[in-house]
């Protein structure tokens, strides 16, 4: 699984770099963006350049690590996704620490793993290679589903920006994922082990936790690591294949057709605001989602206890 390869199957360095921008920006776009809907603030390049490199950040490191160790199946990249969430949640900022135990689910596994990770990063590139009338129903199914969320933001905000904004915020940033996926599909297929850059960026990630936790003295920033460590155990225990970001690279337009979801989103979520009275739409969808991803985790915990010798 770590061996040589061949050079022209295998990413290099500038490639691998690559690789975590577009899934960065992928990823990000589904915390972020479609999390919040519209923006509450206006947003400007700094603000957007700083997102995108954390979430690269945190992709670069769980990239590694899904090369190190392989993807069995669609269940070892949500626990890779969970680990992403909680790097995201708990060294770039400090919500998982806001209200334990209920924020190591949410967002962490509930958001970033299950629907950003699982969903709309390997679910929409696997998407493409389905019938289309399937495709498009699952495109149609999230874009439905990020409308019907956005629906409490009338009731946490002053004010609503104008449609036009909203759709700008979907529609213009959610243009990097067809266009990340465009550029996964046209580098090298292998995303290879490569040693001292994924411990580079663990170590990296290890002191921002750890000068965070000196400077703070909050003890529940122990909770990371009693989080991050038992998952790696996980995928440790589900070795699979080597990582393939690519197995059969689909047509450009079958990528642009996720803008149907950020389109969609903003449409529910506009008129909604515009006609409906304001719905608390949050609390069920995150109990809902914070469940799932939690049963998943169990199920996942159970199986390979079993197999165990």
């Amino acid at each position: 699984m770590t061996g040589k390869m061949p050079k022209s199957t295998a990413m290099n360095a500038l490639h691998r770099v690559i690789a975590a921008l577009c899934v960065g920006g992928i990823v990000g776009f589904g915390s972020e963006m479609l999390f919040y809907s519209t923006p509450e603030t206006a947003l400007g390049p700094l603000d957007l350049a700083w997102t995108w490199a954390f979430y690269a950040l945190a992709a670069y490191a769980c990239l590694g690590v899904a090369a190190w160790l392989g993807l069995r199946d669609w269940l070892s990249v949500f626990l890779l996704g969970c680990i992403l969430g909680w790097l995201v949640e708990g060294v770039v900022v400090a919500t998982v620490y806001d209200a334990l135990p209920y924020t190591i689910p949410f967002t962490a596994m509930s958001w970033h793993g299950l629907i950003s990770v699982l969903l709309v990063f390997a679910g929409v590139r696997r998407a493409t290679t389905w019938p289309l009338g399937r495709h498009l129903l699952f495109l149609l199914a999230l874009g439905a589903f990020f409308g019907v969320w956005g629906q409490f933001w009338q009731i946490e905000r002053q004010a609503i920006p104008p449609d036009t904004l909203t759709y700008a915020y979907l529609c213009g940033l959610g243009l990097i994922v067809p266009l990340g996926n465009m550029v996964l599909d046209r580098l090298p297929p292998v995303y290879p082990f490569a040693r001292l850059e994924t411990v580079a960026i663990w170590v990296l990630f290890a002191l921002w936790w750890g000068v965070q936790m000196g400077t703070t003295l909050n003890p529940f920033y122990l909770v990371l690591p009693l989080a991050i460590l038992p998952t790696l155990a996980l995928l440790r225990a589900r070795r699979g294949d080597a990582l393939r970001l690519t197995r059969r690279p689909a047509p450009p337009w079958r990528h642009a057709l996720f803008m149907i979801v950020p389109a969609l989103s903003a449409l529910v979520a506009t008129q909604g605001w515009r006609h409906l009275d304001p719905i608390e739409s949050n609390w069920p969808i995150a109990l809902l989602t914070s469940g799932i991803a939690l049963a998943l985790y169990l199920y996942v915990l159970l199986r390979t206890l079993r197999r165990a010798p």
